[in-house]
């Protein structure tokens, strides 16, 4: 098999995250609904319940910063973090190079240690504690919300061409190459957007096209194959 520079990896997960983002963009207006702010609210539990798991594992465990971004990738099997934390190491100067080698090593190190007890407790979870206390079946709750979904936003993208497909990622990375420029100065430090521009552009372009179809249509095909060849991890 072959690697791949780390350069180029900013490059990949900007194709992921602009997919991720534009799945996402047709339904960012109903996150301020009831039902919807439930699952933001979980979200946020959930983001802050991890961060303090790993705060409290990095100190206990004495772990390095590389080793703890890649044990949280692997257990919440989430290789986006590997990606937004590389963006941030890439971005500081005037850091040795050993530190880096060092970082990667600890990163991939973490994550395939953890990645496999992250998927095997997401499937027990899933499909065993969850479905035990709330005595509902996974199964029949996905096949309902996806005939909701089906209902509330039929396929429109079909027969979309490779080259109009291209035509849109081209021009949704430059847009977020450009919003990753944009500085917001909040408690006393200065925070960049950098490559979660990317995502952001996926969301416009996303709530563009369900507003007006076809303009900027990308097939659902098209996104998934975007998403697996951006997600390098």
């Amino acid at each position: 098999g072959g690697s791949l520079d780390p350069k180029s990896e900013p490059i990949y997960f900007s194709i992921f995250l602009f997919a991720i983002g534009y799945d996402g963009g047709e339904n960012i207006i109903h996150i301020f609904n009831r039902t919807a702010l439930k699952a933001v609210a979980l979200s946020i539990v959930m983001m802050l319940a991890s961060l303090l798991s790993i705060l409290l594992v990095m100190k206990f465990l004495h772990l390095s910063k590389g080793m703890a971004v890649g044990i949280t990738a692997g257990a919440l099997t989430q290789s986006a973090i590997i990606g937004s934390a590389n963006d941030t190491v890439m971005s500081l100067t005037n850091l040795p190079q050993s530190f880096i080698n060092q970082y990667n090593l600890d990163v991939t190190e973490g994550f395939s240690i953890s990645y496999f007890f992250g998927v095997i407790g997401a499937i027990v979870w899933c499909s065993m504690v969850i479905e035990h206390l709330f005595k509902r079946s996974i199964r029949d709750d996905a096949i309902m919300v996806s005939h909701l979904i089906d209902e509330a936003y039929p396929p429109t993208s079909r027969g979309v061409s490779p080259k109009h497909t291209i035509f849109v990622l081209c021009n949704g990375l430059i847009l977020g190459v450009l919003l990753g420029y944009i500085q917001v100065r909040m408690f006393g430090t200065t925070i960049k957007l950098g490559i979660t521009g990317c995502l952001i552009s996926g969301l416009l372009f996303g709530y563009i096209n369900h507003k007006r179809p076809n303009r900027l249509v990308i097939s659902q095909a098209h996104t998934k194959f975007l998403k697996d060849f951006g997600d390098r991890k």
